[in-house]
């Protein structure tokens, strides 16, 4: 399993970030300077106006020392600068991936799902399937792609207990994917077993400062 605790956050957009992708640079400045924070993502849902924002931890120790160092002080400046790119509460969950989920974040495309098993069935069994899933995605060799999954730090009646992540060469790649076998019928068997929330996006790495060319919408 990997060591670090990835922070997912999931949060409506705001219109400025929608139009703005660079909206989030002032934030990740601030962040990049904390040693326990690395692997800075960000992105706009594909399909709905949300925002996607990936943080890997060294650990969720070095997640909670961030916010209560210098008083607190560090941590409430970066949500200050991270507010302008919301336009409601963010949900951040941390997931230990069973494998380096850089190369699923590194493709075109991503494909997400938080997973919850359904009442009837266990955890053990929709991580056996995601398992699957992974193992087959990982198989590719004439693609770009590459996945992974992990369970969800944080626990509770509404709160998701896996993330999984699929790395894709685009779209059309992966809706053609889906209707093979054996990942059609692996999809049919997690759909049994879990209920999913699904989102897509591109995600953008924030490199020294730049969060790439081509972010701001006209």
């Amino acid at each position: 399993m990997e060591k670090w605790a990835w922070e997912v956050a999931y949060a409506p957009a705001s219109d400025a970030y929608k139009r703005d992708r660079t909206l989030v640079t002032p934030a990740y400045d601030l962040l990049r300077k904390y040693k326990g924070a690395h692997n800075l993502y960000h992105a706009l849902e594909l399909e709905n106006p949300n925002i996607l924002a990936i943080i890997g931890w060294d650990s969720i120790e070095a997640h909670e020392t961030y916010e209560s160092q210098n008083d607190g002080k560090d941590y409430k400046d970066y949500i200050n600068f991270l507010v302008p790119a919301l336009s409601g509460a963010a949900v951040p969950l941390h997931v230990f991936f069973i494998a380096d989920p850089i190369p699923s974040f590194n493709a075109p495309v991503q494909e997400w799902a938080w997973v919850t098993a359904k009442a009837n069935t266990s955890t053990q069994n929709v991580a056996a399937v995601l398992q699957k899933i992974i193992d087959h995605v990982n198989g590719y060799k004439s693609l770009p792609v590459g996945g992974s999954f992990g369970p969800i730090h944080e626990t509770g009646p509404s709160t998701p207990q896996f993330v999984i992540v699929l790395g894709w060469l685009n779209l059309e790649t992966m809706y053609k994917a889906r209707l093979t076998s054996p990942l059609k019928e692996l999809g049919d068997e997690l759909n049994s077993k879990a209920e999913l929330m699904i989102a897509h996006s591109n995600l953008i790495p924030y490199k020294n400062g730049d969060l790439g060319a081509g972010c701001v919408v006209a």
